[in-house]
């Protein structure tokens, strides 16, 4: 019998999503216990993958004592990062009208087929078959086609 293929997952404590945040919280309280670094917020953020602002509401639920200017300037921060996101977006971003235009420009010209140029049918030049009306204007229907 062949083995199965064993599917990497992420940590358990990055798999705590937000129906969770009991469980957060109840390992959180072990995580602080051992925490020795200078950077509460951001590591806690980083370790439970969850973003900055969660994990000030989370750590202040935990009874962890943060600075007032510090959680300003986390939310100063927060929000300059999405204002720039938008205005990266935005000033990469072309207009519809505009790509269509181009697009329409750039590649009519280097495919264009001779027969497109003469003026004929653009369906059948596509096809690589010409169109040729009998008498009446209509292709005619009793021809079988060759396929």
């Amino acid at each position: 019998m062949a083995r199965r293929k064993h599917r990497v997952l992420p940590p358990q404590r990055k798999r705590m999503k937000r129906p969770a945040r009991p469980a957060r919280l109840q390992a959180a309280r072990a995580w602080l216990a051992g925490f020795g670094g200078k950077k509460l917020v951001r590591s806690y953020a980083r370790w439970f993958g969850v973003d900055l602002l969660c994990a000030v509401k989370e750590l202040r639920m935990l009874g962890v004592e943060l600075d007032p200017e510090y959680v300003l300037q986390l939310e100063a921060t927060v929000a300059n990062r999405a204002a720039a996101r938008l205005a990266s977006r935005a000033e990469h971003a072309v207009p519809m009208e505009a790509e269509e235009s181009q697009w329409w420009e750039t590649a009519e010209e280097p495919f264009m087929s001779p027969s497109v140029a003469k003026g004929d049918d653009v369906a059948s030049a596509e096809m690589g078959t010409e169109w040729r009306p009998s008498g009446d204007g209509e292709p005619d229907s009793g021809d079988e086609l060759p396929f």
